[in-house]
């Protein structure tokens, strides 16, 4: 941020301090604020400021004060006067533009900098770092503000001026005093003094007396910091207390998770003269089971049965456990006492009876916390900065949390959802590892048993760089088994590496685990109650308890490993897996026919077909006269043959077991074919024999063409054998484009499934390319069946319930072209400035039941792809182009959403309703931007002042999702323009103006309200989730920009990215001609936004918020959504069952986001294709481009109209590539071409198989001088 804008901020400085603070003469002042004001002016004229520029207006009052200065002083020019007066107007025209906005007030960060720069105030500067003093981590002048203040010390250290030094050394001593609570700032301020010690050597080499006090004093300093961010020498003391205490003085809640009905912890805070107290108290299981011993042996069978979480029933944990509001309880209590400075003095149990005063959910505390609320969590910030030491200090726990998530993603295909990074969450946590680490040491020390919890990983950040490597790179998944992830309970004391610490024990979770409970009748037993004669007894006892957790440890291991190694059977992409496991199980009683399947089952007779016909050609099951027999028994399985010699060869078997087939045995099996064997032999000894195979076919796509009187087909895979000569045509004709099924076998044959078209019609080419992604227009006989059922006309029926808007003023934006409009808009603008905003979306659900032959389909499709110009609707045409369409002048039933904003932009309330309404008019894109931009047209008289407004919520909104980070990208595209038949006729780059923007904001609006509202219902929901970027994409984007030559600041890396850091980064290079690949470095560093059922935000929209809701008549996502929605609404729960149906949304949210991803490169593909139509009277002359992207295999060149073309390596003849500057250097002539550099281009060929467009490079007679480094190095 420039200085001068903040210098601006602050009212109190007049012309004649700017002058002071500079040191320049009253014209060098105006030259430079004049230059600072055209900056700025330029800024806010090509940017949406989200803020009233103020500021400026106070800087042309300065210049306007330094001016009548100049006129006292007998000067009548006043310097740059016209350019003052052309300045004044455009700022004029600014304030008449951005007048409704807030006005841009100093932030924190500001304040301190400016506090200690400019009004140069010691006292007022360390009152601001004392009250906030987190800020000073916050970011100034692209630097962290900690960091320019003791810059500023050490450039003051060394000059002359006694002054300056003496201020600065006083704002570091401050500082230093008042950061004690915070070790991470005092490490901080620690690192920069290390890494900056040549100050402090060059001070050792100066010879006056005032260098050498300097050297001292900065000595005193560095050697009071580390004090300061060391633990003492001392190891606190752990004692016990032995009386029961009354802790009634205390504020004691708990914390925990919003379902949680067993509250087995609380905790206190108190601070006095001495330092802070901290009291974690956990419920005394072990008192009440001596009264009741029968609830003892319950809990050893639940604990080794590993059945459900608690250990007790859910009524005696709330009889006798529970730690509720205001109910006295037993508790055992560990107290950690801290001094003044914050270390740990003394660690003490005991015993205490409490009533705790209020139970918190996590979401409630960290509500409270980040509120400040000191009246319910007092000292919550000394207390998580405490926590937090020991929380990022902890090198180990850090290491292994990220193999964990790693190892999750193995297992689950997911990464692993963290609660444990909010505030509370983190708080307790570390409280109840310190409690782990201190009884385990203490009973250790005093050589009384306990059981341990240990883990052994240890693992260099090589290894663990290396093991991740393996896994992306080779997909290892073996992966868990050679890593030291799995911990275990041990009675001989060893570290647990994972948790950080020497040795642990778990003693905190009495109600869910019974090895705590058994480490807590030790506490009360031997250390509480001085029983020493049961030492050898419980020595013994946790013996026997580790040998039967052994057992259960190797059994957990190898079903763990097995189920790893099993096959996850998924039809179209989704798994069926509980649905065939179900089905076998009843066939594996009986042969049944599809009657008593249904009935036995329960499934859906859609679903139940499904897994029959996939059972049927997995070779699991036949079919005889209608009756289904299961094949695989014990001795009779299904698996994949793998050749090995021509002697024998393997089946890797649907269980994970792989056995030896004899070539005799092979019944012809070819490598990769799925197989049914029968084993045979012993089990050291078994082997198998193959008794079927399964038909394995290839489908392709291809042009029927006619040789020596014989047909064949020309198949567009470049990765197959072509011609094939054609078996059966099936109607083809010469010059058709098929798709094919291409079976192996002795001899391959291929039979024509379904002719695509003429290979002449331009249709027909991108048909075929949608065939191969599995894309298809036409839908099976059963979903148009059904789909020609459903009502064109809405009944009385469908009205009942519903909210009636037909009166309001209703209308749809959309393409030109589209003809599926599933959203609508309306607006109300209120006196006071605030509006009421409704998007209304069509009512699929209402149409499309759940597991209906309409809703299957669509399930498998997953959204609708739109190809050049024709369209794969997820939904038929009945149904998307007619009764689900909001369609101009019919009634169409809607799920409507009412949000209200404030005159800012903020969404302040919402309501989501069932409706009907009726949409007033279709308009089209390119009308509403002819008219927000001063057009009149007269079929739009009537709607101007609608859309003026809409305009306006508009650009509030926006304001308002940048505020809080949101990123936005605007990469070009390319746009043909087709004729009715479907040939090109024309090309031009896609800009997205007013009028699409205006429904992109209002989509997301009503999609974070549909997520909210979900998420608060903790209910079973679809969510768009975007994950924040990998830290290798993001430097790989940063390190190509470095490339670039631009100056790239690489701290972006060093701490959590945001969407904020990432928006501020981009802001930086906006004015840079090459901002477009900037914008696409940084975008394709990005996650792809997936759908999933965690409500884990959108990091690109900055919201914690989000859900696809707005398209349900082409995403799937959005239409389960929507069922999400209504049944909350109807409160419709009876006989819902929410873990089976988290399941299903699950794997149909996976099936969902691949489909999409499919779309995405099918369209992609269409878009290469169209390029090399459009460019086919080219080949051969010279065009214009933009390297755009560069590599070892050549470059990439944008040309016009945002089409691309590629040239290979081999047209780089006498090139060598510098991959540290991203150039190209001829090795004689030395022309470079480089990243981000127009370029002349030879179109040398175009390929409709690769899809490519080739270029090669046109060699310049006068070329660029470079003069090549010595450091860089060619390949």
């Amino acid at each position: 941020m420039n200085e001068l804008r903040i210098l601006m901020k602050f009212k109190d400085i007049d012309g004649r301090k700017i002058q002071e603070i500079y040191r320049l003469n009253p014209e060098e002042t105006v030259e430079k604020l004049i230059r600072f004001l055209e900056e700025e002016i330029i800024f806010c004229e090509s940017h949406e400021c989200d803020f009233y520029p103020k500021y400026l207006f106070t800087t042309l009052n300065r210049i306007q004060q330094l001016y009548d200065d100049l006129y006292e002083q007998g000067k009548i020019i006043a310097p740059y006067y016209k350019t003052y007066l052309k300045l004044y107007e455009r700022v004029r025209k600014l304030d008449r533009e951005h007048r409704n906005k807030p006005e841009e007030e100093l932030s924190i960060v500001e304040e301190i900098y400016g506090t200690i720069y400019f009004l140069q105030d010691i006292d007022k500067a360390l009152t601001l770092i004392h009250d906030n003093s987190l800020w000073l981590l916050g970011s100034v002048q692209d630097q962290m503000l900690i960091e320019t203040i003791m810059d500023s010390y050490f450039e003051a250290m060394l000059q002359p001026d006694e002054e300056r030094y003496q201020y600065f050394l006083k704002i570091i001593k401050g500082i230093i005093g008042i950061i004690e609570r915070y070790p991470h700032i005092e490490n901080k301020m620690a690192a920069y003094f290390e890494q900056n010690k040549n100050y402090h050597l060059e001070l050792g080499f100066l010879l006056s007396n005032q260098f050498r006090t300097r050297y001292r004093t900065h000595g005193l300093l560095i050697t009071s910091l580390k004090r300061n961010i060391h633990s003492p020498s001392i190891k606190p003391t752990i004692t016990v207390d032995d009386e029961v205490q009354n802790h009634i003085n205390d504020y004691i809640f708990t914390i925990d998770n919003e379902n949680t009905n067993a509250k087995e912890d609380a905790i206190s805070f108190r601070k006095d003269e001495n330092g802070i107290i901290v009291t974690l108290y956990t419920t005394n299981v072990a008192s009440i089971l001596r009264q009741m011993p029968h609830m003892e042996t319950s809990a050893f069978s639940k604990w080794f049965a590993q059945s459900g979480n608690h250990l007790f029933s859910q009524s005696d944990i709330a009889t006798y456990f529970s730690l509720e509001e205001q109910v006295p309880r037993d508790v055992v209590t560990y107290q950690f006492q801290f001094d003044l400075h914050y270390h740990l003095l003394n660690v003490t149990f005991g015993r205490a009876n409490i009533t705790v005063d209020k139970n918190y959910t996590y979401q409630e505390a960290n509500a409270y916390i980040l509120k400040k609320e000191q009246d319910i969590f007092p000292y919550w910030e000394e207390i998580y900065q405490l926590m937090n030491h020991y929380h990022q200090t902890n090198h180990h726990k850090m290491e292994y949390k990220a193999l964990r998530a790693l190892c999750d993603t193995v297992v689950n295909k997911k990464s692993m959802e963290s609660t444990s990074y909010n505030e509370a969450g983190m708080i307790v946590s570390e409280l109840k590892n310190l409690i782990g680490y201190y009884q385990a040491e203490f009973c250790d020390q005093n050589h009384i048993p306990i059981m341990h919890y240990v883990n052994n990983f240890d693992m260099s950040s090589e290894e663990m760089k290396q093991m991740i490597e393996n896994w992306k790179n080779h997909h290892d998944t073996e992966l868990l088994e050679k890593l030291p992830m799995q911990s275990q309970y041990r009675v001989a004391p060893a570290p647990h590496r994972g948790i950080g610490y020497d040795t642990y024990a778990h003693c905190t979770t009495p109600l869910r685990n019974y090895l705590a409970m058994v480490n807590q009748n030790i506490l009360i037993d031997i250390v509480f109650s001085k029983q020493y004669q049961k030492i050898n007894y419980y020595q013994q006892y946790l013996q026997e308890l580790e040998e039967i957790q052994r057992q259960y440890e190797l059994r957990d291991y190898e079903k763990k490993k097995a189920q790893r190694k099993k096959k996850i059977h998924k039809i179209h992409g989704i798994s069926y897996q509980r649905e065939i496991e179900l089905v076998e199980s009843y066939l594996s009683e009986s042969a049944m026919d599809r009657r008593e399947l249904l009935e036995k089952t329960g499934l859906p007779e859609q679903q139940l077909n499904l897994v029959l016909d996939y059972l049927k050609e997995e070779l699991h099951i036949d079919e005889i006269h209608g009756t289904y027999h299961k094949n695989t028994t014990a001795s009779k399985q299904v698996g994949v043959f793998q050749s090995a010699t021509n002697d024998y060869g393997f089946a890797r078997l649907e269980s994970g077991e792989k056995v030896l087939i004899p070539r005799a045995h092979m019944n012809g099996a070819v490598d990769g074919s799925t197989v049914l064997v029968e084993t045979y032999g012993k089990e050291k000894q078994k082997a198998a024999r193959v008794i079927r195979k399964k038909k394995t076919w290839h489908k392709a796509v291809g042009n029927i063409v006619e040789l020596d009187g014989k047909y064949y087909v020309h198949l567009n895979r470049v990765d197959y054998p072509s011609p094939l000569l054609v078996d059966y045509l099936n109607g083809a004709e010469v010059d058709d484009t098929v798709v094919v099924e291409v079976e192996t076998g002795k001899r391959t044959k291929v039979n024509v499934v379904r002719v695509i078209g003429n290979s002449f019609d331009p249709h027909t080419a991108v048909l075929a390319l949608m065939e191969d992604y599995n894309i298809t227009p036409s839908f099976p006989e059963e979903v148009m069946e059904e789909a020609r059922k459903v009502p064109n006309k809405l009944s009385e029926e469908d009205l009942q319930g519903r909210l009636d808007l037909r009166a309001m003023t209703i209308f749809t934006i959309d393409g030109k072209d589209a003809k599926d409009f599933d959203d609508a808009v309306s607006i109300e603008k209120h006196a006071d400035g605030s509006f009421r905003l409704g998007v209304h979306i069509a009512d699929v659900s209402h149409y499309v039941k759940e597991d209906s032959f309409l809703d299957l389909e669509a399930r498998n499709r997953g959204t609708s792809v739109y190809a050049a110009d024709l369209v794969a609707p997820m939904l038929p045409e009945e149904l998307s182009n007619n009764i689900c369409s909001l369609k101009p002048y019919e009634d169409r039933l809607a799920l409507s959403c009412f949000m209200e904003f404030d005159p800012t932009g903020v969404c302040v309330d919402y309501d989501i309703v069932e409706s009907v309404i009726r949409s007033k008019k279709r308009m089209t894109y390119e009308n509403v931007n002819r008219v927000l931009e001063g057009e009149r047209l007269d079929d739009y008289i009537g709607f101007q002042l609608p859309l003026y407004q809409m305009l306006e919520l508009s650009h509030l909104i926006r304001n308002q999702r940048k505020k809080r980070g949101a990123l936005s990208f605007e990469l070009p595209k390319t746009k043909f323009v087709y004729d009715e038949d479907g040939f090109i006729i024309g090309a031009s780059t896609e800009h997205r103006r007013e009028a699409e923007r205006i429904i992109e904001d209002f989509m997301i609006a009503a999609n974070e309200c549909f997520a909210q509202m979900m998420k608060q219902t903790g209910k079973p929901c679809s969510y768009r989730i975007h994950l924040e970027p990998e830290y290798h994409a993001l430097h790989e984007a940063l390190d190509i920009m470095d490339g670039m030559g631009y100056k790239v600041d690489f701290k972006l890396l060093s701490e959590r990215v945001t969407p904020m850091k990432i928006q501020q980064f981009m802001r930086k290079y906006q004015k840079e001609p090459n901002y477009d690949i900037v914008e696409y470095l940084v975008l394709h560093s990005m996650n792809k936004a997936v759908y999933g059922t965690n409500p884990w935000g959108h990091f690109g929209l900055a919201t914690s918020d989000y859900l696809h809701g707005t398209s349900p008549i082409r995403r799937y996502a959005d239409l389960v959504a929507h069922r999400a929605m209504k049944r909350e609404l109807h409160q419709a729960y009876e006989g819902f069952d929410a873990e089976t149906t988290m399941q299903n949304y699950q794997n149909w949210m996976e099936h969902a986001s691949s489909c999409e991803q499919n779309a995405d490169l099918c369209e992609r593909a269409v878009d290469r294709l169209k390029t090399v139509e459009f460019l086919q009277e080219s080949v051969g002359k010279v065009i214009e481009g933009k390297i755009v992207s560069i590599g070892q295999n050549g470059m990439v060149v944008r040309l016009d109209n945002a089409m691309q073309g590629f040239i290979p390596r081999r047209n780089l003849e006498g090139y060598l590539y510098y991959g540290d500057i991203l150039s190209y250097v001829h090795k004689e002539t030395k022309q470079r071409f480089a990243l981000g550099e127009t370029i002349q281009c030879v179109l040398e060929s175009l390929s409709r198989e690769t899809l490519c467009v080739e270029l090669s490079p046109v060699t310049l007679e006068k070329n660029k001088e470079f003069v090549l480094s010595p450091t860089k190095k060619s390949v």
